[in-house]
C-alpha cells in the first residue's frame, strides 16, 4: 500500500493495512464524544478506551525507529489517553505535552469551560526527529529603550558572568569584575566587540554590552503553543459544513516531528487538512475517514495541477488492495505489564459491546463477567 492514499473507512481497517515501521508520524484526532445520549456513561467510555487501545497499538505497529504519535485530546479525557499510551509505548516514552490555545464559544454555569486542549506525544524509540518551532520577539519590548544613530533598538547588558574564571579576570580599560565574577569574553574578544561598536564603556560606569533587538535569535516557542488561537473548528468555504482542524496548526507539527519525504498517516482526517499541510510541506501521506461527504471535501482540497483530485478509496477497494499487514491480537498481547491505573483492561473490555474485533464467549469453567 504505496502512498498517497486516501480511503473511506473505519480508522482501523486503515491503519491494519498500513504497512509496519513505515510512517514518521502518525497524527491521531479521533472523536471525542459518541451518539449515545449519555456521554459519562460507563459502557460508553469503555467503548471509546477499547478503541483508543487498538489505535495506539496499531499506530505504534506502523511507526518507524524514530517514529512519534501525536494524539489530540481535550481535558475530559487527556488523563484517559495518556494511560493508553503508557500502556502501549511505556510511560518512559512520552515526549511532551503541547498546549494549544482554544477559543471559547459558550459559557458554563456549572463549571469553567475549557480554554485549551492538547497535543500529547509519545515516541517509538530514542531516536525522533524534533525541529523546535520559533517566533520573532515582539517588536514593543521596553526593554530596548535605547536607539542608537541609525535608528537601532537597543538595550544594555551585563557584561561578566557570575563565577571566577582566572583567565577571565583581568583589568580592562580601567575596569575590573567584582570579587565572585569573571569578564564574558577574553580580552581580545572583548577589545574587538569595543572597536565594533557593542560596548559602551566610560569612567564613571562598568562597561555594559550593547544588545540589539534586530540581531536577537528568534524566540524557541516550547510546548505552549499560544500563538496559534485556534477557532472551535475552521470551514473550506462551500465544500463542507463540518468541524475542521487549523491548517497553519498541522503544518507545525509537521514541520516539529518530520523531515522532507517522511510519511504522515492520519486515520481520523476529516476533511484532509492534515494531508494537505503534509502535501505543501513535502510529505507524504495516508489518510482515511468514516465520512464519506468529509473524504471527498479532502479529495477536492488536495487536488493539484495535473493530478487533480485523488481517488477516494472504498472500504472495499481498500480490503482488496491490501491484505491486514499483522493481527490485533498480537499487538495486544505485545502491551507492557499494565500499571495499578491500567489494571482494569479486561473489565473496559467486557463492558464494552461485541464488534468484530472482540467477541465474547460463553463456558462452564469461568464466569468471565464476575
Amino acid at each position: 500500500m504505496k502512498p498517497p492514499i486516501l480511503a473511506n473507512c473505519d480508522a482501523l481497517e486503515l491503519l491494519e493495512r498500513t504497512p509496519s515501521a513505515s510512517a514518521a508520524l502518525v497524527y491521531i484526532d479521533p472523536p471525542w464524544t459518541t451518539s449515545e445520549e449519555n456521554s459519562e456513561d460507563v459502557f460508553t467510555k469503555s467503548r471509546l478506551l477499547s478503541l483508543y487501545l487498538y489505535t495506539a497499538s496499531h499506530a505504534k505497529a506502523i511507526l518507524s525507529t524514530s517514529g512519534l504519535v501525536v494524539w489530540h485530546v481535550w481535558p475530559g479525557i487527556a488523563s484517559n489517553v495518556r494511560n493508553v499510551l503508557d500502556r502501549v509505548f511505556g510511560a518512559d516514552f512520552f515526549v511532551t505535552e503541547i498546549i494549544l490555545k482554544r477559543s471559547v464559544v459558550r459559557a458554563s454555569l456549572a463549571h469553567p469551560h475549557p480554554s485549551h486542549t492538547s497535543l500529547v506525544v509519545y515516541s517509538r524509540s530514542r531516536e525522533f526527529s524534533y525541529h523546535a518551532p520559533t517566533k520573532e520577539h515582539a517588536d514593543d519590548d521596553v526593554r530596548f529603550r535605547h536607539v542608537d544613530s541609525d535608528g537601532r533598538r537597543y538595550q544594555l547588558a551585563d557584561i561578566t558572568v557570575a563565577y571566577e574564571r582566572p583567565n577571565l579576570r583581568y583589568t580592562w580599560r580601567g575596569h575590573s569584575p567584582k570579587s565572585g565574577r569573571s569578564w564574558r569574553y577574553t580580552q581580545n574578544a572583548l577589545e574587538q566587540l569595543y572597536a565594533d561598536g557593542y560596548v559602551v564603556v566610560t569612567e564613571e560606569r562598568f562597561p555594559r554590552l550593547k544588545v540589539y533587538a534586530d540581531e536577537r535569535n528568534p524566540l524557541e516557542i516550547g510546548s505552549v503553543w499560544d500563538d496559534i488561537d485556534l477557532p472551535p473548528y475552521e470551514r473550506v468555504k462551500g465544500l463542507y459544513s463540518g468541524a475542521q482542524q487549523s491548517l497553519r496548526l498541522m503544518d507545525r507539527v509537521l514541520r516539529t516531528f518530520t523531515n522532507s519525504g517522511d510519511l504522515l498517516v492520519d486515520p481520523f482526517c476529516g476533511t484532509g487538512t492534515s494531508l494537505v499541510a503534509a502535501q505543501q510541506a513535502g510529505r507524504l501521506w495516508i489518510g482515511g475517514d468514516n465520512s464519506l461527504s468529509a473524504c471527498e471535501t479532502a479529495a477536492k482540497r488536495l487536488a493539484t495541477g495535473e493530478n487533480g483530485e485523488p481517488e477516494v478509496l472504498t472500504a472495499a477497494a481498500l480490503t482488496s488492495r491490501a491484505e491486514p499487514q499483522r493481527k490485533l491480537s498480537e499487538l495486544l498481547r505485545g502491551l507492557a505489564t499494565p500499571a495499578d491505573a491500567l489494571s482494569q483492561d479486561i473489565h473496559i473490555l467486557i463492558q464494552s459491546s461485541e464488534s468484530k474485533t472482540l467477541e465474547f464467549k460463553q463456558t462452564l469453567s469461568l464466569d468471565i463477567r464476575t
